[in-house]
């Protein structure tokens, strides 16, 4: 019946893919415009962080940043990707002007990548240290470096695992809990189980968006468009071969 259709159009049906193709680039490229305003349902982790520049400039005290044992290139990279989008936040200062700021990283390319953007930032006071190869033993330096003085805020984001759970342990104080987590579901539900406010699997991507990247706001809107169109067409092809539409 499609091949009748389009005999009847005249319309190939390569001309018929482009033109749908184009429409969908011109619908995402509107659609991001537009999104840039759009609003993201609440993270209390993210309202944490994004608030923790002001507290540091509050209480005079640091904000130490724990960017787990992921490395840059490696599977774990887009999480340590977001982790930066919040090392660039955070040592800018967010509204409240630069805060100091330490971070501890467990691989020496992360590392690499955060001093890169603390120094595209020429008013950060940062200190980036390496606290240990491997899971474990970042986890250990991390708790012995950190609590040299009291923090403001501790955020943990990037990739964690088992260690990730001991940690949040340990850099708790009182009654205030590092906020954070990672993308892996196992050692996000044990992060979970630490922190009062925590951010589970894809939320860590998110993390420019909510930081205010009005860029990252797009693509998050784009991917969820991109989504419902992938059903839809899903959807919309079983209905086709079922119906014989398409053969």
């Amino acid at each position: 019946m499609l091949e009748s259709i389009l005999a009847a159009l005249e319309i190939g049906v390569v001309p018929l893919v482009v033109l749908v193709v184009a429409f969908v680039v011109l619908a995402l490229a509107v659609l991001s415009r537009a999104a840039r305003g759009a609003s993201l349902r609440r993270i209390a982790a993210y309202e944490v962080m994004a608030q923790a520049p002001t507290r540091a400039a509050e209480s005079d005290l640091p904000i130490h940043v724990g960017l787990g044992s992921g490395a840059v290139g490696s599977e774990d990279a887009l999480q340590t990707a977001a982790a930066m989008q919040v090392v660039r936040y955070l040592t800018a200062g967010g509204a409240a002007g630069s805060a100091r700021t330490i971070l501890t990283a467990g691989d020496g390319t992360v590392a690499a990548a955060a001093m890169g953007a603390v120094d595209a930032n020429p008013h950060a006071d940062a200190e980036t240290l390496f606290a240990g190869p491997g899971p474990m033993a970042y986890a250990a330096g991390a708790k012995a470096m950190a609590p040299v003085e009291p923090m403001s805020t501790n955020v943990l984001l990037g990739q964690f695992g088992d260690e990730g759970l001991w940690l949040a342990g340990a850099l708790s104080s009182g009654t205030r809990t590092p906020v954070g987590g990672t993308v892996e579901p196992s050692a996000a539900a044990l992060m979970y189980a630490a922190m009062d406010d925590a951010v589970v699997g894809e939320e860590v991507y998110a993390a420019g968006a909510y930081l205010g990247d009005h860029n990252q706001v797009a693509s998050l809107v784009a991917e969820d468009l991109l989504r419902w169109l992938g059903v839809a067409a899903i959807v919309l092809g079983t209905l086709a071969v079922s119906l014989g539409w398409w053969r």
